[in-house]
């Protein structure tokens, strides 16, 4: 989720699985409110130290790279763009559509997040992942 502690609205997040796993494991390392501590001094880690954990490993993505390809892999697998966006945050249509439309869509966005979880850990969709690499 993208934004600057309290200036965005609450944002309730499905979990699938996969990310309860996480969350699990990672909670043993928790600091404080911080659930993922950054390995020196206070605070979390950001983007710019996840990049060095990605270089690190020589993983040529980036951070920005994964809400790209959820939003490649959601426009691909026909996910309605309003609950993609919703899954990423975004906002999604006009004010007016806005005004009409309250709902979270959480029930849709949990069955996508689950769908996208069984994507990215499953071996069978491995060839089709790299697709979505980035190539220099």
């Amino acid at each position: 989720m993208k934004g600057r502690v309290g200036k965005t609205d609450p944002f309730r997040c499905p979990l699938s699985d996969e990310a309860a796993k996480v969350v699990q494991l990672a909670s043993a390392m928790r600091r404080g409110d911080d659930l993922f501590p950054a390995q020196r001094g206070n605070g979390y880690v950001t983007d710019v130290g996840l990049s060095k954990i990605l270089n690190k490993m020589g993983e040529a993505g980036r951070t920005h790279g994964f809400r790209s390809s959820f939003g490649t892999w959601a426009q691909e697998t026909r996910v309605p763009p309003w609950v993609s966006d919703g899954c990423l945050q975004h906002a999604f249509g006009s004010d007016v559509y806005q005004a009409y439309h309250r709902g979270d869509g959480f029930s849709e966005r949990r069955e996508v997040m689950a769908r996208w979880a069984d994507f990215v850990t499953s071996e069978r969709d491995a060839a089709q992942r790299a697709n979505l690499r980035m190539v220099k």
